[in-house]
């Protein structure tokens, strides 16, 4: 693949403008979370596919033309040739290594706060809506005690007056 940059077969040019038209449909947040997962697999040990190169570039051109309406250029539906690591310091490489390891532990706890973070927000957006209709019974009770407080006190009106009436009527 890596003599092919640059080239791509009609199967993956259509595969990518396939995937860009449906991807643009979605909302931004939704597209984050896809490209999200592409760019996790993309450092698997595995050989991608061509096709999953289209793919990850017809999300990330996606989510480009959602959050800023930029239409996608040139398009690369491969992967740049694999670079050889000589002439590495073996300590930088050591160092970069293990920033890399603790850059990947971080975001993982970083990724669970998030997730409990939104389990939180939406147990809070229910706790909300449930206090809303609670508030909203409250009020149809009141308005309900309202009318009966309003009737009986013109019925002890009327008794009121058809007693006086029948007091003075003898």
């Amino acid at each position: 693949m890596s003599d092919r940059v640059g080239q791509f077969d009609a199967r993956d040019a259509a595969h990518y403008f396939d995937s860009y038209r449906s991807a643009i449909r979605k909302q931004a947040a939704i597209l984050q979370e896809e490209l999200e997962i592409k760019q996790k697999r993309l450092w698997d040990d595995r050989e991608k596919t061509p096709f999953f190169y289209a793919e990850l570039r017809a999300l990330e051109d996606a989510l480009r033309h959602v959050t800023k309406g930029e239409e996608p250029g040139w398009v690369v539906l491969g992967d740049s040739a694999p670079q050889p690591e000589t002439g590495c310091d073996p300590a930088d490489l050591e160092a970069c290594q293990q920033k890399l390891a603790s850059y990947g532990e971080e975001r993982l706890k970083l990724d669970n706060q998030y997730k409990e973070l939104v389990l939180k927000s939406q147990e809070l957006q229910a706790t909300v809506i449930r206090q809303r209709q609670d508030l909203g019974a409250v009020y149809r009770r009141l308005e309900q005690n309202n009318s009966t407080f309003m009737v009986v006190l013109a019925t002890m009106f009327l008794v009121i007056l058809v007693q006086l009436y029948l007091l003075w009527a003898r």
